[in-house]
């Protein structure tokens, strides 16, 4: 298994894997909605990047860095930010960490963390913003045991999706 950035080829399987969990915690799959970042490609390292953890060419999971956004104040509270409920404080966002149905709990998330966390201190960032769909209970114990401290909860309601999320602060 290998940890590399992210390229526009790998896009289809990463959005396989995506479904895979959204079904299987029965979300709506309505990727020209939620995965707009994923379909056009933001990750090419200027505001944002992407790694994924690959054995041959399958990719196994993923797991970003986004820094187009900072949101300004001390860290830990929710703040109303660019018409959205955000950690304030948080210089960047942890982003699709996505790590295969079946792979769950062998180390690659906490891989493409410590990738994430290592980026992320090179860039001078103290804290990352995480947010996680409710239903994701794995993922919050998960963020919990690196450190993250959950701070609140916002409800995201976009074209023909609804759902809330758990905003957690992660200091570096």
């Amino acid at each position: 298994m290998e940890i590399r950035r992210a390229t526009p080829d790998d896009v289809p399987a990463i959005l396989e894997i995506l479904r895979r969990t959204f079904e299987e915690y029965g979300f709506k799959w309505v990727p020209e909605y939620e995965m707009r970042d994923l379909l056009d490609f933001v990750y090419d390292g200027e505001v944002a990047a992407l790694w994924v953890a690959v054995a041959g060419d399958t990719v196994l999971a993923c797991g970003g860095l986004d820094w187009s956004s900072p949101v300004p104040g001390e860290p830990g509270s929710m703040v109303a930010f660019e018409g959205d409920l955000r950690v304030s404080g948080c210089p960047a966002e942890l982003v699709r960490l996505y790590v295969d149905p079946g792979l769950r709990r062998g180390g690659l998330g906490r891989a493409l963390c410590d990738v994430i966390r290592a980026e992320a201190e090179v860039r001078g960032f103290e804290s990352l913003e995480i947010w996680s769909d409710i239903e994701f209970t794995l993922a919050h114990s998960f963020y919990e045991k690196l450190g993250a401290e959950r701070v609140g909860l916002r409800s995201i309601s976009e074209g023909p999706l609804e759902y809330d999320e758990f905003g957690f602060v992660w200091r570096l």
